[in-house]
C-alpha cells in the first residue's frame, strides 16, 4: 500500500466520522455554523470545509423532515381506519 493510499484512506475516515458527528448535532437541533466551528475546535485542520458542513447538515436535516413526515402521514393514515372499525364496531353492538 502506497503513502497516497494511507492518506486517501485517513481522509475517507476522517470524513465519515464527522459526518456521524454532524448527524447527531443536527439531531440535537444544532445550526451548520455551530457545528462547523464545534468541529473546528477539536479537529483544527482536519476538519471538513465550512461548505461541506453546511451541505451535510442540509442533507441530513432535510432527510429528518422526510423521516419525520413520512411518520405523520403513516400515523395520520392509521388514525382514520382505528376510527373507522370503532365506529363499526359501535353500530354492531359489543362483541
Amino acid at each position: 500500500m502506497s503513502h497516497s493510499d494511507v492518506i486517501a484512506i485517513k481522509n475517507t475516515t476522517m470524513d465519515v466520522e464527522q459526518r456521524i458527528i454532524i448527524k447527531f448535532l443536527v439531531s440535537e437541533g444544532m445550526s451548520s455554523a455551530e457545528i462547523y466551528h464545534r468541529l473546528a475546535v477539536v479537529l483544527r485542520s482536519e476538519t471538513l470545509l465550512h461548505v461541506r458542513v453546511s451541505k451535510w447538515h442540509v442533507m441530513v436535516f432535510s432527510a429528518d423532515l422526510t423521516r419525520q413526515s413520512t411518520a405523520l402521514v403513516l400515523t395520520t393514515k392509521q388514525q382514520p381506519n382505528n376510527t373507522h372499525k370503532h365506529q363499526i364496531n359501535k353500530q354492531t353492538g359489543p362483541s
